[in-house]
């Protein structure tokens, strides 16, 4: 039970951010609070943040030195040493397609897959989570891949490893079926 209030807590978030892709007006109404600060501080300019209709719901971001694949809206991306999915605009990444080369799945979640070297397949994230690749110690794993808190919270299928069987029955998730939308 110790784990009810985190969990508690990112549920809530999850639930903040989808409802702020719903109602895109709302994340910019200022309170009277806000209004009555600004009315005596002209010269403060309210700060911009990235509106709820661009809200990025699963995000991959590459921190290693080799370039990696990606899968998003079904199509099969190439991402390059230090670029997320967010610098092609893409607002909803779904996972890292293995190649071949050997990647820790650092999680402690062993029932999804974590802990565990794998060469083919794909590592899913969910919404909104962000999965992180970075250099691996080779030659036992040359990457290690890792999921946010948030990208394990799924309504459907879960996060985490996936074989290359499911891939295969799931369009965009085969790395050698998938439609190549951006190449290495």
């Amino acid at each position: 039970m110790r784990f009810t209030r985190p969990i508690q807590i990112v549920v809530s978030l999850a639930l903040l951010l989808h409802a702020a892709a719903l109602f895109p007006g709302a994340a910019k109404a200022d309170g009277p609070a806000q209004k009555k600060y600004r009315k005596h501080r002209p010269h403060i300019k309210r700060k911009t943040t990235a509106s709820a209709a661009a809200l990025t719901l699963g995000v991959v971001e590459n921190k290693s030195h080799r370039n990696i694949w990606i899968t998003a809206d079904n199509k099969k991306y190439c991402l390059k040493p230090g670029e997320s999915s967010t610098d092609l605009n893409l607002n909803d990444a779904d996972g890292l397609l293995l190649d071949g080369t050997p990647v820790l799945f650092d999680s402690t979640r062993t029932d999804l897959g974590g802990g565990k070297i794998w060469n083919n397949g794909a590592i899913k994230v969910c919404d909104p989570g962000k999965l992180t690749v970075v250099d691996g110690l080779a030659p036992a794993f040359v990457l290690k891949a890792s999921i946010s808190l948030p990208g394990f919270l799924c309504p459907n299928d879960s996060a985490g490893y996936k074989t290359v069987e499911w891939c295969g029955q799931h369009p965009g998730w085969d790395i050698n079926t998938a439609p190549l939308a951006r190449p290495c």
